[in-house]
């Protein structure tokens, strides 16, 4: 009878994993789909392109007789790798946990309809311009911001007798 018992429960529980399996596939298809129509992978690239151009510069700052085909390489290596592992899906299985986390499976087919239309369409082809624009903007602004931040924090502590020197 415990058998019987087992056995019922097991071939319950199977469609049910089936259904979760499922559903779980459909909510990452959806979730590539809007990582597609939004751009993010593209945003992706040029965030890579930002951090080979500060990478860069770090090296000529600390490294002045490197020959100039060492900065083409390494632009060529981080560009080839970053689009190797969008190429494998690596980026869409990191992404999936954080939308689950915030939208669901119907919050996503909306994002979808949207972006179907002309306005959507719009927003998804400027957006990874306006996000590139943003972090040259973010990148001047935190460079302009860091010498008053230092000078407040030095006048801050020398106020309260802590010496940095």
């Amino acid at each position: 009878m415990r058998t019987q018992i087992v056995v019922a429960f097991c071939l319950l529980a199977l469609p049910l994993t089936s259904l979760s399996d499922d559903s779980e596939q459909r909510y990452e298809r959806l979730v590539d789909e809007v990582l597609e129509v939004t751009g993010a992978l593209e945003i992706g690239e040029q965030m890579s392109a930002l951090v080979v151009s500060q990478m860069i510069q770090a090296l000529k700052s600390s490294s002045t007789d490197l020959p100039d085909r060492t900065y083409d390489l390494l632009e060529t290596e981080v560009q080839e790798t970053i689009r190797e592992e969008m190429a494998s899906g690596s980026f869409n299985e990191l992404m999936y946990p954080v939308y689950a986390k915030y939208l669901n499976e119907a919050e996503l087919e909306a994002m979808l309809r949207f972006y179907a239309t002309k306005e959507g369409r719009k927003i998804a082809q400027v957006m990874p311009l306006m996000a590139a624009d943003g972090m040259v903007v973010g990148q001047k602004w935190g460079a302009a911001l860091g010498p008053k931040i230092a000078q407040r924090v030095q006048q801050r502590l020398a106020d309260e007798g802590i010496d940095l020197q």
